[in-house]
This record gives structure tokens, C-alpha cells and sequence, in this order.
């Protein structure tokens, strides 16, 4: 503590500004990471009870076709047509492709479906689909993240999936969001995080330099008189 009495006082009242700079950043940093992180496992959730939700239309067909009622062909038919009116969110949608992996039913983009997707890949080179199947495949289900064009644009997005294997037809079953609102929705509260913590600083400021003139001045007061009396 000694080399602290070697600062003068508007010194040691300016760097306790400091530490609450240095804590106030790191509590704000802190507090945007789980904001974001809350933000992202919100949407990551949502796409899960999605697929999860389509197990059951898929399980009613292929209870059909053990019974009889429908073929293996007539029931995936249907249980295709299904799948393929499906819509939430921004126009979200559910596609459904084998182990191969070839594309079986693309909601937005039908012209893949029948099409070999072993090779595509998405600008960061990305194996999308080999990887929705090594997913399937040894997990069961899982999440994939990703880029890709958004319906109706050209620029792919960044996107993150989840993907489920229906075992009795060896299908890959997946949806995924965008994730271009969640970055906007960031962006406007780490500069409402930014504003209020610019304020805060500000009001700090003012107070450390209202205490140094208060603590100072007399002081200086102080030791002009002692001159004057010396």
C-alpha cells in the first residue's frame, strides 16, 4: 500500500475509474455472450421439436404400410407430400434425404430432389449433406451449422440444422433457421448495452472530477495558507 500514497489522490480517484471501466466491460462482454448464447439455443431448440414433431406423421405411414393398407412406395409417397407442406417461422421448412446421401423431398427447391448431394458443399466447404448423414448414421440426430441461401436469394446465410434418422425407411429428416435475425437482434442490444454503459461511465466521470475538485481545492487552499503563514 505504500507506493499507492506515492500517487497523488486525483491519480488514485482516476484509476479507481478505471478498475469500474475495466469490471463494467467485462460484466457487459459477459452479459451480451449469454444473451447471444440464449438467442442461438432458442433457435437451435426450435428446429429440433420441429423434426421431432414430423416423426409422428412418419411413424402413422409406415404403421399403414405394416398393416397393409399402403405400400412401402404409396406410404413414403404420402408421407412425403406431407412433410412437404410443412411451414413455421420465416418460411422455415423440412427437406428429407437418405444415407447415400441423395436428396428424397426439398420443400423450397424440388428440382434437387431425386439428385445426388454427395459433393455439394457451401462457400466455407462444408460437405452439408455427407455430413447430415455421418450424423444420422452414428448419432442418431444431431445439429449441423453451415451456410445457405436464404428462399428467394442468392447469398448464402449462415444456417443451422438438426437432423434425424427414421430408421424403418433410412431417412435423414431436417430443418433449420437462419440465423441473420439473431445477429440483428444482437447487434441492437449490444448498442443499447453500449449506450447504457457510455451513460454510466459518463455519470461516473462527472462524480470522480465533482470529488477530486472537492477533495483538491481545499487542500491547495490549505497549503497556500501554510505558506503565507510561513
Amino acid at each position: 500500500m505504500h507506493f499507492l500514497r506515492q500517487i497523488s489522490i486525483s491519480k488514485r480517484l482516476w484509476l479507481i475509474f478505471m478498475i469500474a471501466v475495466g469490471m463494467l466491460g467485462i460484466f457487459a462482454g459477459l452479459a451480451l455472450k449469454q444473451s447471444y448464447d440464449l438467442m442461438h439455443a432458442s433457435k437451435a431448440v426450435k428446429t429440433q421439436h420441429i423434426v421431432e414433431s414430423t416423426f409422428g406423421t412418419l411413424e402413422y405411414f409406415h404403421s399403414l404400410e405394416e398393416s397393409g393398407q399402403l405400400t412401402q412406395q404409396q406410404a413414403q409417397q404420402q408421407a412425403k407430400h406431407a412433410l412437404s407442406k410443412l411451414r413455421y417461422g420465416r418460411n422455415d421448412y423440412v427437406w428429407i434425404n437418405d444415407l447415400a446421401p441423395n436428396m428424397i423431398m426439398h420443400a423450397m427447391s424440388p428440382a434437387l430432389d431425386g439428385k445426388s448431394l454427395a459433393d455439394y458443399k457451401d462457400p466455407d466447404g462444408k460437405e452439408i449433406f455427407n455430413e447430415f448423414a455421418r450424423i444420422a448414421k452414428q448419432q442418431g440426430s444431431g445439429f449441423f451449422s453451415y451456410r445457405w441461401p436464404m428462399p428467394g436469394a442468392n447469398a448464402p446465410v449462415d444456417k443451422i440444422s438438426y437432423v434425424q434418422l427414421f430408421s424403418p425407411w433410412n431417412w435423414v429428416i431436417g430443418s433449420g433457421v437462419y440465423l441473420d435475425d439473431i445477429y440483428r437482434e444482437f447487434r441492437a442490444t449490444a448498442i443499447k448495452v453500449g449506450v447504457i454503459s457510455l451513460v454510466m461511465l459518463l455519470i461516473m466521470a462527472g462524480v470522480i472530477i465533482l470529488i477530486m475538485r472537492s477533495i483538491v481545492q481545499p487542500l491547495e487552499n490549505v497549503v497556500s495558507a501554510m505558506h503565507n503563514i510561513a
